[in-house]
């Protein structure tokens, strides 16, 4: 009779648990190794993620970027980004990569375990703020917050402008949480090195984001674009 009553319980708990053990957690403490995946030609593929020579379209004028898709070695992740970043292995994170130009920035993404740091996004966030107001070497002049959904999804996007010295850098971030982790991407770069490009990269690359054959994020469809862009060979 005991038996019976423990398989009845873990009968329920399997079905009630069974849509949340499809989704496998993301190891975000493990060191991640990228491979640049060999492609044919250049398209848009069904994640939204970009490569190949693409046509960015800013105001007037058009940029001409090159862009790949890369892939961890253990098939977990799967991203794009531009040429001139350069992913550098760095403990902690998921993915970072620093800036080739001579003004140096650099775009980071690292997760923590909810069960583990007993964390939810919401206080997180909390966290971040307290962190960035509280600092002592950087000076924060500006802060701008956005909550929005993307597929039924809420999502925080926060952009601090601090000052170090008379040097005035901003941080563009995005906040998430997917049943397991909450993740942090952000991109810094120092203020009036490519501001545009620099944001218009970010929205790229963390819309490209695929984890165990799931979007971090909703595909970023051209009608929420602050730009212009065209994927292919064809660009007329």
């Amino acid at each position: 009779m005991k038996i019976s009553i423990i398989f009845f319980f873990s009968f329920l708990l399997f079905f009630s648990c069974k849509d949340e053990l499809k989704l496998k957690p993301l190891e975000v403490n493990k060191e991640f190794n990228f491979m640049k995946k060999k492609v044919v030609k250049n398209f848009e593929n069904k994640y939204g993620n970009i490569f190949g020579e693409i046509p960015i379209k800013i105001k007037d004028s058009t940029i001409i970027s090159s862009w790949d898709i890369y892939q961890s070695q253990d098939g977990q992740i799967e991203f794009s980004k531009p040429d001139n970043w350069e992913i550098i292995k760095e403990k902690g994170f998921i993915i970072f990569c620093e800036f080739k130009e001579k003004e140096k920035g650099y775009f980071s993404f690292i997760g923590h375990n909810k069960l583990i740091n007993n964390i939810t996004l919401d206080n997180y966030l909390d966290y971040v703020l307290k962190v960035v107001k509280e600092d002592s070497i950087e000076l924060i002049i500006k802060l701008d917050k956005e909550i929005t959904n993307i597929e039924n999804q809420k999502i925080y996007f926060i952009t601090f402008e601090t000052k170090i010295d008379n040097t005035v850098y901003v941080s563009k971030c995005c906040y998430l949480e997917d049943n397991f982790n909450v993740y942090d991407l952000t991109i810094k770069y120092k203020k009036g090195n490519n501001d545009n490009l620099n944001n218009i990269y970010f929205d790229l690359v963390i819309h490209s984001i695929e984890i165990n054959g799931k979007k971090l994020l909703g595909k970023l469809e051209n009608k929420n674009r602050k730009f212009d862009i065209k994927f292919g060979i064809d660009t007329n």
